[in-house]
């Protein structure tokens, strides 16, 4: 579903209106990206369903398009995707030229990476701390 944040002081969230589909929670159709063209915003956080080595990719041919006019309104695109990604597969690409940051939970397999490192893609590996670890730290 596509929110935007907006204001320093006074914090706002903006639902686009458009179709719901339910099943996924995204909003498409031709409102929304008019909405969005009359939009701009400091970052974006974006998700998909794949990442290949040509870009991301999307079930719905209307959610690509709404995630493309989002990054061209956005100084800054930032892909938030787990592991998974990196080995599903999905229809609707949406192409590397509009990411500026891939936040990950696993390594990035090498040639992905290459293609991020070459489009100049910030790569960031969040790691999960171990349970035990941070049960025993407050221990001491």
């Amino acid at each position: 579903m596509v929110g935007i944040l907006s204001g320093r002081e006074d914090l706002q969230v903006y639902v686009l209106g458009g179709y719901l589909h339910t099943k996924n929670r995204l909003l498409y159709g031709p409102s929304v990206i008019d909405k969005l063209r009359e939009l701009r915003a400091d970052k974006a956080f974006i998700g998909a369903t794949a990442i290949q080595t040509d870009g991301l990719y999307f079930p719905y041919e209307d959610d690509v398009s709404v995630k493309k006019e989002m990054a061209r309104r956005s100084d800054q695109v930032i892909v938030v995707a787990d592991y998974t990604k990196f080995t599903s597969k999905s229809v609707y690409r949406l192409d590397f030229d509009f990411v500026d940051i891939l936040i990950t939970d696993q390594e990035v397999p090498n040639e992905i990476r290459e293609v991020l490192h070459n489009k100049n893609i910030a790569i960031i590996q969040c790691e999960e701390k171990d349970k035990y670890e941070e049960d025993n730290k407050d221990e001491s």
